[in-house]
Order: structure tokens, then C-alpha cells, then sequence
């Protein structure tokens, strides 16, 4: 039940390095499709979710079928994913400085939370989260939100960051909604990697919410 259809082969990463990514689909566990990255959970979470298809939860289909699927609650800020890259630094830092994330995402009220955190680059959650869809459908951070994630539809949600740069691009269902100008610089906020971990789908504050997931990607590169 592969929902995601992304490029599995080695990526050139800026520099001339090889991107290796990593796809989990969620088939059951929190196991990685393939690639060297892991995930686990934060706190207690693993009693808080519940694994099936996308048919077994009567959500509406994927494009490629009745795919796997993992329904997650509104985590608390001792709850969520935990994800391990496991990715040599780049861009000239110490960190994850250059990288993309993709999720396909089902929300049954996007409006239910004024936020939610989609991942969180502090790995003891005690700070506000790096990328947020909000209320109102938009996706982005800083204030600048774009595009529209509706309720009760599957959509591909992707982020590209190069901190090199200090630029976001934000992508819905493959359509471009802007870039923006980030704050932080090569090793700041939002850079990423093992030490410490990258928390996905919680935040500082409970700005979360309920939903499905059936698939999350990441390279370091940018996409």
C-alpha cells in the first residue's frame, strides 16, 4: 500500500554529496519503507495511535489505493514522533542546514486548533514548533502563511529549507505557494539532525490537532 511515489535512488545534495532518503508508510508500525532514518515515539504515544487503511478509518482513498494509514490524536507537548535523520551535516554547519520533508496528511478540522505543528527542531519540545498549518488552511511559519489545506482530504504537504539561503518553499498537492525569508541562518532554528531530534506532529504549547498520516518522507537535499 505505497501512497507516496518518490524518487527511492540516491539524490546529488549541494556540495556533490549523496542524499540517501528516508519514506516511512506507516504499514503497521513506525518502521522506515526504506532509507537510514528512524522514527519513534515521544512519551507515551505509542497507546494513542492506531494503525489500519485508509478504507478500514472510511477515509477516502489515496491516489495510489487503499494505502496504509496511522491515526494520531491532538498530541500534548510530552507526546508525539520522534524522528532520527540520521544525515551528515550540511550547508557549511554542524546541523541538517539544507533538506526537504513531505507529508500526506488527512485532517478531519483543519479549524479545530488555531495551529498545527507539522514538526518541531527542538528535540526536548521546549520551544515553539518550525513549520505549522493553520486555522485557515495556510501553511508556513513567521506569520506568513499561504496556500489552502481543506478538511477531510488527503494532501501532499511538502517543505524545502535551506538555511544557506535563510528560504522556505512550501508546496500543497505538488503546487507551489511561495517561499518565504526565514530568520535563522545555517545552524539556527530550523536546522535539523540527530542531536537533538526532530519531533514531528507536536509543539511546545498543544498547538496540534487530530488526524491521519500514510506517509512521511525526508532527503537532505533539496527537492
Amino acid at each position: 500500500y505505497l501512497a507516496c511515489f518518490v524518487l527511492t535512488v540516491g539524490l546529488a545534495a549541494p556540495g556533490g554529496l549523496l542524499a540517501e532518503p528516508t519514506q516511512f508508510d506507516f504499514a503497521g508500525d513506525l518502521a522506515a519503507t526504506f532509507g537510514p532514518g528512524t522514527l519513534d515515539y515521544f512519551g507515551a504515544s505509542s497507546g494513542l495511535v492506531t494503525f489500519g487503511t485508509a478504507g478500514s478509518f472510511g477515509l477516502p482513498a489515496l491516489p495510489g489505493g487503499n494505502a496504509a494509514v496511522m491515526q494520531f490524536p491532538a498530541f500534548s507537548p510530552s507526546e508525539g514522533l520522534v524522528f532520527d535523520p540520521t544525515s551528515e551535516a550540511n550547508g557549511g554547519g554542524k546541523m541538517v542546514n539544507q533538506y526537504t520533508m513531505i507529508w500526506d496528511l488527512l485532517v478531519p478540522n483543519v479549524t479545530a486548533s488555531g495551529y498545527m505543528c507539522l514538526y518541531q527542531a527542538d528535540g526536548a519540545n521546549s520551544s515553539d514548533g518550525e513549520f505549522f498549518i493553520k486555522g485557515s488552511g495556510g501553511i508556513g511559519i513567521h506569520g506568513n502563511y499561504a496556500g489552502t489545506v481543506t478538511s477531510n482530504q488527503w494532501h501532499r504537504i511538502a517543505v524545502v529549507v535551506d538555511l544557506v539561503t535563510q528560504t522556505m518553499a512550501r508546496y500543497i498537492d505538488g503546487v507551489p505557494v511561495g517561499a518565504l525569508s526565514l530568520e535563522s541562518a545555517v545552524d539556527g532554528r530550523h536546522a535539523v539532525g540527530s542531536s537533538p531530534k526532530t519531533l514531528l506532529l507536536t509543539d511546545n504549547d498543544n498547538e496540534t490537532n487530530a488526524g491521519y498520516i500514510s506517509c512521511f518522507y525526508f532527503t537532505d537535499s533539496l527537492l
